[in-house]
């Protein structure tokens, strides 16, 4: 049995432990051991020819061009007073707010999906 297929049981046979392992993998991606191989940025520039070059992000692990794609892990939620319940349709009505944590963010790059760090000295603001 697959390591997800095992965990997917457990989460079906105990959906308390669902909170568990998503607190534990972003508790996990937050953390300072979690350290992704650094994309590599390549300032826009003109070649040899006079062409303008954008700027591009290199995959760390092929040294391909690729696209740097952000995963917003943070929770969102909204209060209890936004929530309409319609018991005659059995439709629940949710009303989301502007005011979502976006609070950690994770970086993969769009070629392969896996995950992948900012070079040394950038920041995201």
């Amino acid at each position: 049995m697959s390591t997800l297929a095992g965990l997917s049981q457990q989460i079906t046979d105990h959906p308390d432990d669902a909170l568990a392992v998503l607190d534990a993998v972003e508790t996990a991606l937050r953390s300072e051991g979690f350290n992704p191989p650094a994309v590599t940025v390549v300032p826009a520039h003109e070649d040899d020819e006079g062409e303008w070059i954008e700027t591009a992000v290199l995959n760390p692990r092929t040294g391909e061009e690729d696209s740097l794609v952000v995963v917003d892990v943070s929770q969102r939620f909204t209060s209890a007073e936004a929530i309409d319940f319609d018991a005659d349709t059995r439709i629940l009505h949710l009303d989301y707010d502007d005011l979502a944590d976006h609070d950690g963010l994770l970086y993969v790059t769009e070629s392969d999906t896996l995950p992948v760090s900012l070079p040394e000295g950038w920041r995201e603001v």
